[in-house]
């Protein structure tokens, strides 16, 4: 019984830390991706000068649409969306209950990136755009600022999760479900003996006192 106590002792101390050690990192990383967005916004507002010719500038913008120019015009419905979205990360990350390094990193980097520009949409109206990708022409040369970057940097650790990582964790989950089924098991037998024991001991001592009345008698 001890050495089970000290193993349910220690699975529980473990999983609290890890969960702990995994909420900081979560925290950390929607805070760092929300101030490192805001304070780049405030630094190149209303700045213009060329970082590499006619390949990548800085060109401050107001972008009224979604992630670099596209759906303008629906800044309404992009807020709404925006704010269902981040509530659903919210809720899919204190859901899962078996967290990796890379769920949390890619959970916590586009919980942040969104909620910049989310800040921006119901402050301000609009998004603020501030790098020009100059080298394509083509595509009207594309605008974005870091929180469009670091969304689509915490998407892609998200993709690599859910295709390469997940699908391992329920065949872990099922392999530990079967051996806390086997560990209550055994303590449900555990206990069983020792009531039969302990019964045992009683009948033996109801004996004992039953013989020595008989001598004394």
């Amino acid at each position: 019984m001890i050495k089970k106590f000290d193993e349910t002792f220690i699975r529980k101390r473990v999983y609290d830390y890890n969960k702990c050690k995994h909420l900081i990192i979560y925290i950390s990383l929607v805070i760092f991706s929300l101030t490192f967005d805001i304070v780049t916004k405030n630094i190149f507002t209303n700045q213009y000068f060329t970082l590499i010719e006619d390949i990548l500038s800085i060109s401050s913008a107001r972008n009224y649409g979604g992630v670099m120019g596209s759906l303008h015009g629906y800044n309404a419905f992009l807020t709404n969306a925006s704010f269902l979205v981040l509530c659903f990360l919210i809720y899919v990350y204190f859901w899962r209950y078996n967290k990796t390094y890379s769920f949390t990193i890619g959970m916590g980097i586009a919980l942040g990136a969104g909620m910049g520009n989310l800040a921006d949409r119901i402050f301000l109206g609009y998004v603020r755009d501030f790098v020009r990708i100059d080298c394509l022409p083509s595509l009207g040369s594309p605008i974005f600022n870091m929180a469009d970057l670091l969304l689509t940097i915490g998407v892609i650790i998200m993709l690599y999760y859910f295709m390469f990582v997940a699908i391992r964790i329920p065949y872990q989950e099922v392999r530990n479900a079967k051996i806390e089924d086997e560990q209550k098991n055994l303590g449900k037998s555990e206990n069983k003996t020792e009531k039969s024991e302990n019964n045992i001991g009683k009948s033996e001592n109801k004996t004992e006192k039953s013989e020595n009345k008989t001598k004394i008698e």
